[in-house]
């Protein structure tokens, strides 16, 4: 079974049904799909943080709020990639919205205009798009702060760089994970 969506995915896990299954079209990160059988949404951060050093290489600093129970994964892929990059990562925790809403107003007081930019993870655990995403990006634009996002969603919201997943790869994987499965092969 190919589901579609975490609430597919989560509709699927209630269901009592036994059927192997396969995530896709989900921002589930590999610390909450830990069973691995899916191909997600979320870029991967090493893109992410080239996308931003090459759109702007004057930057020194890249800020993220994140919860490490879920994207520790991507900091730890980040770092290395933004330190090959003289790109020093600036992850601060957050484990809940308000936590989270501390964490923003806390970058854009410390952030150096020019200097810095803001990563936007797509966890909806400590982002509400609707209500945090537009103060994010006022502020960005006040303060000459970029934002890239790992959602396309976010770009609609005047984030100045957003990630786009390529869609057809991203299916094709899908179905060759899927057909690996059917001949019982485990996922890697």
């Amino acid at each position: 079974v190919i589901t579609l969506g975490s609430r597919a995915a989560k509709a699927y896990k209630a269901s009592g049904y036994s059927a192997p299954d396969i995530v896709g079209a989900s921002y589930a990160s590999p610390q909450s799909n830990s069973d691995g059988r899916g191909i997600g949404l979320s870029p991967d951060p090493a893109a992410v943080v080239n996308l931003l050093g090459n759109a702007a290489p004057e930057l020194r600093r890249l800020w993220v709020v994140f919860n490490p129970a879920r994207d520790q994964w991507a900091i730890d892929q980040a770092a290395a990639v933004a330190a090959q990059r003289s790109l020093q990562l600036v992850a601060l925790e957050a484990t809940d919205l308000s936590s989270a809403a501390k964490r923003f107003v806390e970058v854009f007081q410390k952030a150096t205009p020019g200097r810095d930019a803001l990563w936007v993870l797509e966890d909806t655990g400590i982002l509400n798009t609707r209500t945090m995403m537009p103060y994010i990006v006022e502020k960005s634009w006040a303060r000459d702060i970029p934002v890239v996002s790992n959602r396309l969603l976010h770009a609609e919201f005047g984030a100045a760089l957003s990630v786009y997943p390529d869609t057809l790869r991203l299916g094709e994987a899908l179905g060759v994970l899927a057909l690996r499965m059917a001949q019982g092969e485990e996922p890697t």
